[in-house]
């Protein structure tokens, strides 16, 4: 999800008025501006789950070339959903032959597909939501375990991206995700699909279906999703295990609880002590997964920035810290690391700039994760000209607004909407002999907190470091 598509210059910067337009606008928008390329990956990998000659062999080769993603499968295929035996499954390989290729398929499909929706608008109103569609999903799976043949992996998945085009319209939309968030908190007992249609003029699960299309998440899943209401067991169960995770969700003691739980064991043929048990199990279960997918960070506090004293004292440390260093990326990798850290940034990023114009992103910071063997690339040679352009040019810190001022508005295109959204980015360019090797960035967009012109100045006086670093040190040394 890293080029936008050229055509999507010409979006217009402001969301629609409501009207017969408002779908068409957001369907384009989401899918081909705000996450216009599905990972090269997923793109494989759903292949290959429709694809009967593929192999666990082909499925491992694949996952292992994407090295983000490794971690996050093997995460989740240990969770207690997946591996309740004590023994750890160590490798990709290892956990293909033991869970099988389709569950492989869905974890990587989960993983990849959830992280990119946590860090844009709402961010709080999208990790409930996934979390509830997490729950639901677990619920769903341990019923359909309940049905002989029933095909449980497909169930998870299709319940857990159910809500897909939610997640996607919440964490890409500012102004109307806020009056449909408005209007569910003071409508309560409406079904969810008329406010959409209300508020909106188009419902949510018409976008899920569009963007299971040209994402190419598979024939079966989007066959799944777009199966019709009634008659049909699977769309119970997920559509069941929705209403009653989101009503849990809602208040543990909710008065229409004990409806559902009737209907659900009435559905699907179970007393109600076996219900009990499954949906006590459910939960359990579910926290575990949650906490592989890494959602239990979410609602740790945001990380305050340092008081000047200490700040002062920590540029200090940095520099002493730096000077007995010679390996330029443990260098690079501090400066970054303190950026972030003594800030309370929400992300924080080191660029490498190469022959071609392209910046790599070599380390990233967000959250309380560290990631270097990112596959962030930014094409600059190609692209209109925008913020990064400006620094690589005229070689100066920048300090680029949310809502930057007019004769800057121009360097505010898509590309850097989708990286920064509508947040205040700063940026840092590190010199060799007069010439950009690469360049800090760092932002607050998850948070959407503002950064301070004193906190700008303070960022410099750390990024700095490095060219007092590099400055005794021979171009060539860099490699």
């Amino acid at each position: 999800m890293q080029h936008a598509n050229h055509n999507a210059e010409g979006f217009r910067d402001q969301e629609p008025e409501i009207g017969p337009q408002n779908f068409e606008y957001w369907r384009r928008h989401i899918s081909e501006t705000e996450m216009p390329i599905f990972p090269q990956t997923l793109r494989q990998l759903s292949q290959m789950a429709d694809d009967q000659c593929s192999t666990a062999s082909d499925f491992s080769r694949v996952i292992l070339n994407d090295p983000g993603l490794t971690p996050k499968i093997l995460r989740v295929a240990n969770s207690c959903l997946y591996n309740p035996h004590v023994k750890r499954l160590n490798t990709v390989s290892r956990a293909t032959v033991v869970l099988g290729l389709q569950t492989i398929y869905n974890i990587g499909l989960s993983c990849s597909l959830i992280e990119p929706f946590l860090h844009g608008y709402h961010h709080d109103a999208v990790a409930q939501l996934i979390k509830r569609s997490i729950h639901a999903a677990v619920i769903a799976k341990l019923l359909a375990q309940t049905e002989p043949d029933a095909e449980v992996e497909e169930t998870f998945i299709t319940t857990l991206l159910l809500e897909l085009g939610h997640f996607a319209f919440l964490c890409s939309s500012n102004h109307q995700a806020e009056k449909l968030l408005q209007a569910q908190r003071e409508k309560p007992d409406q079904p969810a699909h008329r406010v959409q249609l209300d508020v909106l003029g188009f419902q949510l699960s018409s976008l899920t279906r569009h963007l299971c299309q040209v994402w190419h998440l598979g024939d079966k899943l989007l066959q799944a999703l777009i199966q019709p209401e009634g008659g049909q067991d699977k769309p119970c169960k997920m559509r069941l295990s929705h209403e009653y995770a989101a009503l849990l969700a809602e208040n543990p003691k909710h008065p229409a609880l004990p409806e559902v739980r009737a209907t659900m064991a009435k559905a699907l043929n179970l007393n109600r002590r076996e219900l009990d048990h499954l949906l006590s199990t459910a939960s359990e279960m579910s926290s575990g997964v949650m906490r592989a997918f890494g959602l239990e960070s979410l609602n740790m506090p945001l990380k305050p920035v340092l008081p000047r004293k200490q700040h002062n004292a920590y540029v200090q440390t940095l520099a002493k810290g730096l000077h007995q260093e010679r390996d330029v990326g443990k260098v690079f990798a501090a400066i970054a690391k303190s950026i972030h850290h003594s800030l309370g940034m929400d992300r924080t990023l080191f660029f490498r700039l190469s022959s071609h114009l392209t910046l790599h992103a070599k380390i990233i910071h967000t959250s309380d994760t560290v990631n270097t063997s990112s596959r962030l690339e930014i094409p600059l040679k190609k692209q209109k000209k925008n913020c990064f352009h400006y620094v690589l040019k005229h070689k100066i810190p920048l300090y680029f607004p949310g809502d930057p001022p007019k004769h800057m508005q121009s360097l505010k295109t898509q590309l850097v909407k989708r990286l920064f959204k509508h947040a205040t980015s700063v940026f840092f360019p590190v010199l060799v002999d007069g010439k950009v090797i690469g360049l800090f960035t760092a932002d607050r967009s998850s948070s959407q907190r503002p950064i301070s012109l004193d906190e700008f100045s303070r960022f410099t006086e750390l990024a700095a470091q490095a060219r007092v670093f590099l400055s005794n040190m021979n171009a060539t040394e860099l490699g």
